[in-house]
């Protein structure tokens, strides 16, 4: 999602919109700091919820604000006063899930934190280069196809998100079964 937007925004908004470098650094500041006000929500209410849910409430934020955006792209709708608050949405999510996966991958270690914390932005920089390498094989950057894998990423979430929800219950069932 994350490095999606980032990897294509220099020709969605630069190139397309023929900003100057200037412009385009101001709009960039103004979506990204969707990411930024997500990692300050997530330290506000990490103490209060559950890490789970706050990966499901910011899973579900990408998924309504990235198929608004891909809606939006498919139809043409091309004005960045109505896409980019779509980004900003999708990057706040992204700003809560980054940090609240993070924590959830570490509690379980007492030791080599460091290492385990490194493992975890490695593949995560991995699928970034993955998405970079998908969007850099169209002849050009367009909203629709980074929409479309932004989208793609979001279902990904939700469904692993429903997956693990759903596999809890399982698991919680035959707990209570077990012991009644």
């Amino acid at each position: 999602m994350y490095f999606s937007f980032i990897s294509s925004s220099p020709g969605l908004i630069q190139k397309i919109y023929k900003l100057s470098p200037l412009e385009y650094s101001y709009l960039f500041s103004l979506s990204i700091s969707g990411y930024i006000l997500g990692t300050v929500f997530i330290r506000r209410n990490i103490e209060r919820m559950d890490l789970k849910d706050l990966i499901c409430f910011s899973g579900f934020i990408i998924l309504i604000s990235t198929s608004f955006l891909a809606i939006l792209s498919l139809l043409n709708i091309d004005s960045l006063l109505i896409l980019l608050p779509c980004i900003f949405l999708a990057l706040f999510g992204v700003g809560i899930i980054f940090p609240a996966t993070q924590a959830g991958v570490t509690r379980s270690f007492k030791t080599d934190i460091g290492l385990i914390s490194g493992l975890f932005y490695s593949v995560e920089m991995m699928f970034g280069a993955f998405a970079s390498f998908i969007l850099s094989s169209f002849s050009s950057a367009s909203w629709v196809s980074t929409s479309l894998l932004m989208l793609c990423g979001a279902l990904m979430i939700v469904a692993i998100t429903c997956l693990d929800r759903f596999s809890s219950f399982r698991l919680i069932g035959r707990r209570t079964k077990k012991i009644l």
